[in-house]
């Protein structure tokens, strides 16, 4: 049996705009629905960098968030981390950037090992989380 024309349109524009939300949701980062919000800033242990070849350096950072008195864990959430490598502090040069899983086993720290570029030259780094962004560091790699 044939729907009628007015049925079939309305049934159309309806998979059309199904089929619209559902691409714009899979165009999105992971970690962009489930994206936790802070109440302070989760970087208060700042980033480090450390272990630089003539082509690589490490760049570091661990989540918190402070509670009451003290220093309160993450929980068992696994919580995805964003990182930048810049040739200059405004992050307008990117050199790198990537994704890392900050994970409960690892006490909510992030290290990644980053390749591939130019021998005794300073960059710029920064991690983000959510709305959340770190402060921006400063890294050399060997002559």
């Amino acid at each position: 049996m044939n729907l009628p024309l007015p049925d079939r349109r309305r049934w159309l524009c309806q998979a059309a705009r199904l089929a619209g939300t559902v691409a714009g949701a899979l165009w999105l980062p992971r970690n962009a629905l489930g994206a936790p919000r802070w109440h302070s800033n989760p970087f208060a242990l700042g980033v480090a960098s450390g272990s630089p070849t003539h082509n690589a350096v490490v760049l570091w950072t661990r989540l918190l968030q402070p509670e009451g008195d003290g220093l309160s864990r993450m929980g068992t959430q696994t919580i995805a981390v964003r990182w930048e490598l810049a040739h200059d502090e405004g992050f307008t040069r990117i050199v790198q950037s990537g994704q890392s899983l900050a994970t409960p086993a690892l006490g909510h720290s992030v290290h990644v090992e980053v390749e591939g570029l130019a021998s005794d030259r300073w960059y710029h780094y920064r991690f983000m989380v959510g709305d959340a962004v770190s402060a921006t560091g400063r890294t050399r790699t060997f002559p």
